[in-house]
């Protein structure tokens, strides 16, 4: 423990004390060695960092002891119990120092948060969310400007439900930012690059153009005993534009499932009445294995020769096959 972060505690003392003191009240198993192993291994170095960028690190101690606190009270973060990506965002965040030592009760617990969720969602890449939120703060060092691009990432690193309000959040940061963000190397190209993406959920703008042609673009779903989430061969249909996913027959569960380039999500849902969609009304057609749409050349999927339920609409046709837990997206990618 370096005498900086020595000396805010000790100045500190009787609050902290007192505030650890009324955690255990209501949490009686919290132990006070192993929260100081938290204090030494995860606070401590984000202190110093937080100092050396020119914050005071009585402040910052004051902010990220609470914070540390309420996680450890949860399991999250400790030398035995702890989420493995809540740490590991607490160590990533000495690259945030500036912003850290504006904010660091705000700026921690959103990154934990974000952590959280991202670490809990199948598919999503929370390494890559920490590298990309790092890169970020290498030219933003204002706190709420610096999350909002990190809700952005997220969508980016797999929160596939996040879509509408990141290209929201995308078009009001800079562009600088935002084209950190979205991995382009030339801020200039940015606006154009939100405008594709709001009409194409499969436009990835870091990504060399090519032209288009139809191609699985995701295989989604899976069986709920190896981490998937359907018991038993699902089917889709369409309700506003927005692909359902049922579980089997009519009995089972139904999700709304969010796709695009960068990931999936699934959410539980209900819905009054089932109806199959097909793919009228879509620019898809599929038929023994072909798929067309219009604008796009045609492609032969073997895999679908057999179909249970077809579902399309201007972008997707997604479409399950009887031996199947897998939902297959097909789109001019």
């Amino acid at each position: 423990m370096s005498a900086i972060f020595r000396d805010a505690l000790l100045a500190r003392r009787e609050r902290f004390n007192a505030l650890f003191a009324e955690a255990r009240h209501y949490q009686p198993q919290l132990d006070g060695a192993a929260f100081g192993c938290v204090l030494i291994d995860s606070v401590a170095p984000l202190v110093e960092a937080a100092a050396a960028a020119g914050a005071d690190a009585g402040e910052v101690s004051d902010g990220l002891y609470t914070v540390a606190l309420e996680l450890y009270g949860h399991g999250m973060l400790g030398p035995e119990r702890n989420d493995p990506w809540v740490t590991a965002g607490w160590t990533a965040m000495t690259g945030l120092a500036g912003p850290l030592g504006r904010a660091p009760r705000r700026v921690t617990a959103a990154v934990s948060n974000a952590l959280r969720n991202l670490g809990q969602t199948p598919g999503a890449r929370p390494a890559e969310w920490i590298a990309g939120l790092r890169a970020c703060a290498e030219i933003m060092d204002e706190p709420e400007t610096l999350l909002r691009a990190g809700q952005a990432l997220a969508w980016r690193c797999g929160m596939a439900h996040y879509r509408p309000d990141a290209l929201a959040i995308l078009a009001a940061l800079p562009a600088e930012l935002a084209a950190r963000v979205l991995g382009l190397p030339d801020p200039v190209r940015v606006p154009e690059a939100l405008g594709r993406m709001a009409v194409d959920p499969w436009h990835d703008p870091g990504q060399p153009a090519h032209p288009a042609r139809l191609t699985r673009v995701a295989r989604v779903g899976g069986f709920r005993g190896f981490g998937g989430v359907f018991l038993a061969p699902p089917a889709v249909t369409l309700l506003d534009g927005e692909l359902h996913a049922r579980d089997g027959n009519s009995e089972g569960g139904i999700w709304r499932v969010c796709a695009d380039a960068f990931g999936a999500t699934f959410h539980r849902t209900v819905i009054d009445k089932w109806t199959e969609a097909g793919t009228r009304g879509s620019p898809f057609k599929l038929v023994k294995g072909r798929v067309s749409k219009v604008g796009a050349s045609e492609a032969d999927f073997p895999d679908l020769a057999v179909v249970t339920s077809v579902a399309a609409n201007a972008t997707t046709l997604a479409a399950t096959t009887p031996l199947s837990h897998y939902i297959w997206l097909v789109a001019a990618g």
